[in-house]
């Protein structure tokens, strides 16, 4: 105790020190977690400062007096034992409420730039900001806008799901969707949203008794507070159907996917991508279930539409693309080219496939 007594009169010493500036800045660097920082973050919370004036406080202050560590190039780091101290003063602060509700904008808008299926080089840049996104989720959820409230625990399972960290990844959708429900009601849509990501792990994890409640839960939110013909309503639909389709169950699927595909026609328009994944999803089913003829012209459109909207380099044109043609092998495989058309595309591919076919036997 003597010794912690004395640590903290040697802080307060350090504290008397610092112009208010430093002090500002010190309590600041308090808000986010217990592990190093990236400079650019502090930045982006004090936009109204001056970069070099910000620069000095933090070189002449509290690097000059070892109240910070720079652990490299951008990155810096309390000690937990300051952050603490720094925190309490911070409490103090009539600005505290303010320095909160800043820090969550700013780490939102750093989430938001987490896409679902992050690439390992994504995967690797995000990962300083991780755990101060964590803090933000734990400790000043109530310091989020409810637009902005399940976007932290959203994009932190989107980061762990693009590594096959589920079991990392499930704690964080499930407490999106309890906060979700808690604050917003349980039949808001960002808890709609909330289900929807949770059962898709759920489904990722072969959870499918799991998934299906949650997707039917959050497909019914959509469609009473969105209404039948919406965008969201259209992916839900689109979900419950793959889940039924993963699950053998192709009959409850069709008008699924039949249904999402006719809203987004409607809603997004027929040449919109989001309008050729249903048609490629659609078409995925007929392939399965041996409807060749009606599976062919879906396939058709979607590559299409994915090579004038994205481009043939594009991965969802290749993912479509990659589709046709194991469609068209399962096709020749089972002796059924005459379900097929005289599209061109389909017939040069066809050719193709026949002649490779011809050349390893």
């Amino acid at each position: 105790m003597t010794a912690s007594l004395g640590v903290a009169a040697a802080f307060e010493l350090s504290w008397q020190e610092l112009k208010p500036s430093a002090k500002e800045l010190a309590a600041w660097l308090s808000l986010f977690a217990l592990a190093p920082i990236a400079w650019t973050l502090v930045e982006a919370c004090l936009p109204e400062w001056d970069a070099e004036d910000l620069e000095d406080v933090r070189d002449q202050d509290l690097l000059g007096l070892h109240l910070l560590q720079r652990s490299e190039a951008g990155i810096y780091q309390l000690h937990q034992l300051l952050r603490e101290f720094f925190a309490a003063k911070r409490q103090q602060m009539p600005a505290e409420a303010a320095m909160q509700q800043t820090l969550c904008r700013v780490m939102v808008a750093e989430a938001r730039q987490i896409p679902q299926t992050p690439t390992l080089d994504l995967i690797a840049q995000f990962t300083p900001l991780i755990l101060h996104l964590e803090e933000v989720a734990t400790a000043l959820t109530d310091c989020l806008t409810d637009d902005d409230l399940i976007t932290p625990y959203t994009r932190i399972a989107w980061f762990y799901q693009g590594q096959a960290a589920y079991a990392q990844a499930q704690p964080w959708l499930e407490q999106c969707r309890a906060t979700a429900e808690t604050r917003l009601g349980k039949n808001h849509p960002a808890v709609a949203t909330s289900l929807n990501n949770l059962a898709a792990l759920y489904e990722s994890t072969g959870r499918y008794s799991d998934a299906e409640p949650l997707y039917v839960r959050s497909l019914q939110i959509r469609e009473q507070q969105l209404g039948a013909d919406h965008p969201d309503t259209a992916l839900s639909l689109n979900n419950l159907a793959a889940l039924y389709q993963s699950t053998g169950r192709y009959s409850d699927a069709e008008p699924l996917y039949v249904r999402s595909l006719q809203i987004r026609e409607q809603q997004l328009g027929a040449d919109h991508p989001d309008t050729a994944l249903s048609l490629n999803n659609l078409a995925e089913l007929y392939r399965t279930t041996g409807r060749y003829s009606d599976a062919e012209p879906l396939y058709l459109r979607a590559v299409v539409i994915f090579y004038h909207r994205l481009g043939d380099t594009h991965p969802s044109f290749q993912t479509v693309w990659s589709n046709f043609i194991e469609f068209l092998r399962q096709v020749i495989q089972a002796g059924q080219t005459a379900q097929l058309s005289a599209h061109p595309t389909t017939q040069d591919v066809l050719e193709q496939l026949q002649e490779e076919t011809g050349k390893e036997r």
